[in-house]
């Protein structure tokens, strides 16, 4: 189930986010205009649904959409089930904790969807050095164009 964890997961499990987070203010709206009574801790629900379990995942995924193409490296397609995990968990747990009014909850939730992005960023790749990322490696065949090298690796090039 959990083998296929991509990008394309992540902006449709920011989607489904962001339409909880639209119903939920819709309600809310409702509500209001109606003069039903509703849970104070509804609007920082819907506030943080939107904005964490929403927005958050969605640059989540669009950084693993259009980063490696930027970068030039080869797309590695391995599951992120650890930042999906970490992203979804930190989300729900931040709604619970501020629907029962525990904020130690709230914190850890938003210390997990913080070490997701974090561990975005210190990966293997990464460590060896973001500048070989970015550069690409040329050789000149024999009609004297440049073409990469086909083993996919990267290395610096220095002049």
């Amino acid at each position: 189930m959990f083998a296929g964890v991509r990008a394309p997961l992540f902006l449709l499990t920011a989607l489904l986010w962001l339409i909880a987070s639209v119903l939920l203010g819709l309600y809310l709206w409702i509500a209001k205009e109606i003069g039903l009574p509703s849970v104070p801790h509804l609007r920082v629900i819907h506030a943080h649904s939107a904005l964490v379990g929403g927005v958050a995942q969605m640059i989540f995924g669009g950084l693993l959409t259009f980063l490696p193409p930027l970068l030039m490296v080869p797309d590695p397609k391995k599951s992120r089930i650890f930042q999906y995990l970490l992203l979804n968990a930190g989300a729900a747990g931040m709604m619970i904790g501020f629907g029962t009014g525990n904020l130690p909850v709230v914190g850890f939730s938003g210390m997990a969807v913080g070490l997701a992005f974090l561990s975005l960023i210190i990966e293997k790749p990464l460590a060896a050095g973001s500048a070989s990322l970015v550069l690409r490696t040329r050789r000149r065949c024999s009609s004297g164009r440049h073409r990469s090298r086909r083993d996919g690796r990267v290395r610096i090039v220095r002049p």
